[in-house]
């Protein structure tokens, strides 16, 4: 909302959308997205600007359907966007910026969003696949060696 606020007009264009999960555990989705607008409105870096900027970033999303309505909705987000850019952009000094003296980010416990049960597998072709992009690094390595290269991949 507050970047609605900083940017009234705000166009968000997902570049893409990679998800894996399952009906039943959900879906953990990464976008890519490309944001542009108009600094008209006051934003945590300050007054507005009136100028125009666009930044990328990619937001990890947690999808799940809700057991009590039947859709499917949104249950955790986490984004990260070039605020370097934003900032030059504004032609704000990053200097008088004003910032966290630390970072407030929890400690995540490392633990999967998901579980999968049960277990995930590999099927025939992925286990293919993988055998033939092992190979083909082997080779890239040997190809390398003949050409008086170092290995890329010890």
């Amino acid at each position: 909302l507050a970047e609605m606020r900083a940017f009234p007009d705000i166009k968000i264009h997902i570049t893409d959308c990679m998800c894996k999960g399952n009906d039943f555990d959900g879906y953990k989705c990464a976008m890519p997205d490309i944001l542009d607008g108009t600094n008209t409105g006051p934003s945590v870096y300050g007054p507005a600007t009136g100028k125009y900027a666009r930044w990328t970033g990619l937001v990890q999303s947690l999808v799940k359907k809700n057991a009590r309505t039947g859709q499917w909705q949104y249950v955790a987000e986490w984004g990260v966007h070039d605020e370097w850019a934003l900032i030059q952009q504004l032609g704000l000094d990053f200097r008088k910026v004003p910032h966290p003296k630390r970072n407030n980010e929890p400690l995540h416990d490392c633990k999967p969003l998901l579980s999968f049960h049960p277990s995930l597998k590999m099927d025939s072709t992925d286990e293919r696949d993988k055998q033939l992009h092992r190979q083909a690094i082997i080779s890239a390595d040997r190809a390398s060696l003949r050409a008086g290269m170092p290995e890329k991949h010890p």
